[in-house]
């Protein structure tokens, strides 16, 4: 981390006389020793240990409580009850790892800090800076964080429920090799649009040179924001929302020129061109013309034909100074929402990713919400076009009481049918324009029998979040070092996890901490293990108190 992180060697001022793996002890086993490889990467890769001393001192033994939770997927801090706790103490160089009260307070003591935001800063740019995270292409996606306690917060959305939740949407995004390039927690549903935004402006201002291809979901679809991301010379890629099914299948067959193998699924391509115009209008001759100018710009359009299902649908595209192939386009919106959105699913599966330590709740600023009075006009309205289309029916099914000379009867069931829908209709004008008088939205504060929204404080989930976010990303990195001294490709994910699960032994002492892993039992796998060590060691990670690390895989020492 650029700016918390001490030269090599060197612990800050700031820190405590407390440094980890301080104690000197022979040789000793654990049976958590296969964390280690991870430690090793965010010591020698992300310089992370040193970065955390620096900013919370002796508060890095939470980091190390909290890496060991994202490596181990345990749950909760109150999960850590189950563990070994001078096994775990050992590997994680704290001695013995404390009981839950002690914890707690480490916890409470970090986080009366308020530092998150400046770590959460760190961690990304430092990223960046270092090469660790890829720039050509983010995806950008929002992941709820559903909250169930008794204060009344906003609503975000339950993407698999199809229902609004009461929680927030944590914003995250990650590059092409699905390592976590940076992350914000918004309240409610969250602002995917201004986050995207946001990024672009971000990433000039790291000077990336190149600027990263955004993708992003159906949720960004919309012409103004399309006409917003041009002008910002924002590149971007996403599915159409509105896209016309009908003219999509009809298309000749011999116009999918280009084609495409993904995930086992073959795809046959067509590019179009869109044109598009915002304001969609044309702008009157009275209007001023600076106050609302007319943006003529032009996209990509890229339709997709899945030839194992036979279903056809669109993306649209603006790339600017990139230019990407139609294949390039394709791979891009594929690789995050297509059959492989696994990114953060396996997250979930494999990290408490939902884990939340230390609730509190504040008063929010977001405190509009939609109108109920336009609420219950909606509803009336509703009720009396219900109303009208059976009164219409009746109308159309009778005839008119006619006298026998041949003037209406002014008690027929027709006139009083006719009356009714007068009535109603003019009931239903009234409401339209009471409606159309009415704001969109309200404060709360302005209403009777209604509760202020309360925020959600995110001082220790962003703590706990930059720690997963690491141990994700090291992992990924890992992966990416068993690829050349592993072939089996749909097996390397499990042998990474076989590698964090080995039993083990450590030992240090005045210059080295030395951790040796149980070998595993395939041959070819326990290759791997070997070489993958003899990697990590040739890091030459080294903690602030001066120790060097060392990883091997051998027999139990004598």
């Amino acid at each position: 981390m650029s700016e918390a992180t001490p030269p090599a060697g060197e612990p800050s001022a700031e820190v405590a006389s407390e440094q980890p793996y301080a104690q000197a002890h022979d040789w000793e086993d654990s049976r958590y020793a296969g964390i280690f490889p991870i430690l090793m990467v965010l010591i020698s890769q992300w310089h992370w240990l040193s970065g955390v001393m620096r900013l919370f001192g002796n508060g890095w033994k939470l980091f190390m409580v909290f890496a060991l939770m994202g490596v181990c997927n345990i749950r909760s801090i109150e999960q850590l009850k189950h563990v070994r706790r001078d096994e775990a103490g050992r590997i994680l160089g704290i001695g013995t790892l404390a009981c839950l009260e002690t914890l707690w307070g480490w916890f409470h003591e970090v986080a009366k800090h308020g530092r998150a935001a400046v770590l959460v800063a760190a961690f990304s740019d430092d990223q960046l800076q270092r090469g660790l995270v890829g720039t050509d292409v983010w995806f950008t996606d929002g992941h709820l964080l559903p909250y169930t306690g008794m204060h009344k917060v906003h609503a975000s959305y339950h993407t698999q429920r199809r229902m609004p939740t009461p929680g927030q949407t944590n914003l995250v995004t990650c590059d092409a090799r699905g390592r976590v390039v940076c992350f914000e927690i918004q309240e409610g549903k969250g602002d995917l649009r201004g986050r995207i935004l946001a990024l672009g402006e971000y990433a000039r201002e790291q000077g990336l040179g190149v600027m990263p291809l955004q993708v992003f979901d159906r949720e960004g679809d919309g012409l103004e924001f399309f006409s917003t991301l041009v002008a910002t010379d924002t590149p971007f890629v996403t599915w159409e929302k509105n896209a016309d099914a009908a003219r999509l299948r009809g298309l000749e067959e011999e116009r999918f020129t280009e084609t495409l193998t993904l995930n086992g699924t073959e795809y046959r391509l067509l590019e179009e061109e869109k044109a598009c115009l915002y304001p969609p209008k044309p702008v009157p001759p009275e209007a001023d013309a600076e106050s609302a100018p007319a943006h003529r710009f032009k996209l990509r359009r890229v339709v997709i034909w899945n030839l194992r299902t036979g279903h056809r649908t669109s993306v649209v595209c603006w790339d600017g100074d990139l230019a990407l192939t139609t294949v390039a386009i394709t791979t891009a919106m594929l690789s995050r929402w297509g059959a492989s959105e696994n990114t953060f699913k396996h997250l979930q599966e494999q990290h408490p990713y939902h884990y939340h330590p230390g609730f509190g709740v504040s008063e929010s600023e977001k405190q509009d919400i939609a109108n109920p009075a336009i609420k219950a006009i909606d509803a009336r309205r509703l009720a009396l076009k219900t109303q009208l289309n059976r009164l219409y029916k009746q109308q159309t099914k009778c005839k008119p009481g006619i006298k026998k000379d041949g003037t209406l009867r002014a008690n027929s069931k027709h006139r009083r049918i006719a009356a009714e829908i007068a009535a109603a209709e003019a009931e239903l004008a009234r409401l339209k324009d009471e409606r159309d008088q009415l704001p969109e939205r309200v404060d709360v504060g302005t209403l009777s029998d209604y509760r202020s929204f309360q925020a959600i404080d995110n001082e220790g989930k962003n703590l706990f979040d930059v720690v997963t976010s690491s141990v994700w990303n090291a992992r990924c990195q890992l992966i990416d070092w068993l690829e050349p001294v592993y072939a089996k490709d749909s097996d390397r994910v499990d042998l990474l996890y076989a590698i964090l699960n080995c039993h083990g032994w450590i030992r240090s002492d005045g210059r080295w901490v030395v951790v040796r892993l149980e070998p595993l039992q395939q041959p070819a796998r326990r290759a791997a293990q070997e070489q993958l060590c003899r990697k990590l060691t040739g890091l030459g990670a080294r903690i602030p108190g001066g120790k060097w690390l060392r990883i091997e895989v051998g027999d139990a020492p004598l």
